[in-house]
């Protein structure tokens, strides 16, 4: 579980460089623009590469199933009664 907190580290300390760029940015400097782009695709990988390894990690963990409940008995339905349909002979004009 280490791994996901270094990447959560890293992960943060992107989001404290753009944090200060963007306060740049805002500022009028214009050569802290590419920083922050920088700055924010480094975020976005590490990210990504946290979201592998909490899925990885969830896979490791351990299930515990539950038991399953007896399945209740069936129920009798009533039947409705069929009704015949009348057919006529073939060949019979009416």
């Amino acid at each position: 579980m280490s791994s996901i907190d270094e990447q959560l580290a890293k992960v943060k300390a992107h989001m404290a460089i753009i944090e200060t760029e963007h306060a740049s940015l805002k500022a009028g400097r214009k050569a802290s623009a590419p920083r922050l782009r920088k700055a924010l695709l480094g975020m976005k990988k590490d990210a990504h590469t946290m979201r592998a390894s909490a899925t990885e990690y969830l896979k490791s963990l351990v299930v515990e199933r539950r038991v399953e409940a007896p399945a209740p008995p069936p129920v009798a339905q009533p039947v409705a009664p069929v009704k015949k349909r009348v057919t006529r002979p073939r060949g019979v004009l009416v």
